[in-house]
């Protein structure tokens, strides 16, 4: 691999490579016109996947309360030589929850539960927002979940945004598929919508009326962090499907095991349980919101 990107005259040299995430392959790169670091995603250039992506942050970033929870897109810059596009955006300081897990079991109890509060709060809070201006994460894990370091207060970032709003889930009533021009949503017998050339910001609005799976997503990792390592948290998340047999044994070890937790881990629990993972599309418009809500009042009582 050449550790020169060479785009329109300008030179970025490649500081590390962080391998290939989903279409992209991802760089640290430093600006050696100014010096700065930034992350470099490159993919195979697609001008319908350009708008989209532009579109997608521009909606995002006019949105104070949101901005403050995402790694904006800096600048695109399209190579004609490789036929490549090349997106980048800040270098954030943090740390993924997935890397934050090991770290979280050399604290105290009473640290533990502080900080773990507070990721829950602020991750609810990013999804509730976004929920706000009718835009889905379309995938929610913790690789894509940054916890900023020296902030203050303590604050999170989502990251990895893509180019859609829903995923595949072969197993639910909704499949949402990914083609090169546009985002389809389908129900098992057509596509929901005539008019699907969309936004993501205008096509979320029928799947946050539904089904809001991103929010299914932040309660387990909500629970992961409440939890520990109880279960295969990823085979879970890769196989949401609770009636199969082996998520059935998931679900009972989880559940079995949070009526054994420390009080405020129990509320904790119970509410993202109630509100975010059994059947959060029916009872609330906003359970991101309702729930942070009610974290927030359960905590001055107990």
């Amino acid at each position: 691999m050449d550790n020169i990107i060479s785009i329109n005259n300008t030179n970025y040299e490649v500081e590390k490579y962080l391998g290939k995430k989903g279409i992209y392959d991802t760089y640290v790169v430093n600006n050696k016109s100014d010096g700065t670091k930034s992350i470099c995603k490159s993919r195979t250039h697609s001008s319908n996947n350009d708008i989209y992506e532009k579109q997608l942050y521009k909606y995002i970033t006019q949105n104070h309360n949101v901005l403050k929870f995402i790694n904006p897109l800096q600048s695109q810059i399209i190579d004609k030589s490789t036929n490549k596009t090349h997106s980048f955006y800040p270098i954030i300081n943090g740390i993924t929850i997935n890397n934050l897990l090991p770290h979280l079991k050399k604290l105290t109890p009473k640290e533990q539960e502080i900080l773990i509060g507070i990721i829950i709060k602020n991750l609810l809070e990013a999804v509730s927002n976004l929920h706000k201006i009718q835009i889905l994460h379309n995938n929610l894990n913790p690789d894509n979940i940054v916890v900023e370091l020296g902030s203050s207060p303590m604050s999170i970032k989502l990251i990895n945004f893509d180019f859609s709003c829903g995923k595949f889930w072969s197993n639910n009533s909704y499949k949402y598929k990914k083609c090169n021009k546009t985002m389809k949503i389908y129900n098992g017998k057509g596509i929901l919508n005539n008019n699907h050339n969309k936004i993501p910001s205008i096509i979320a609005t029928e799947l946050i009326s539904r089904k809001k799976w991103d929010c299914w997503c932040c309660g387990l990792i909500c629970l992961e962090l409440l939890l520990g390592d109880i279960v295969p948290w990823d085979k879970i998340r890769m196989q949401p499907n609770n009636n199969s047999e082996m998520n059935k044994i998931y679900w009972k070890t989880i559940y079995e095991n949070y009526v054994k937790t420390n009080k405020i881990t129990r509320n904790y629990v119970k509410l993202i349980l109630e509100n975010l993972i059994e059947f959060p599309f029916v009872k609330h418009n906003n359970p991101a919101k309702y729930t942070v809500d009610k974290i927030i009042i359960m905590e001055k009582y107990i």
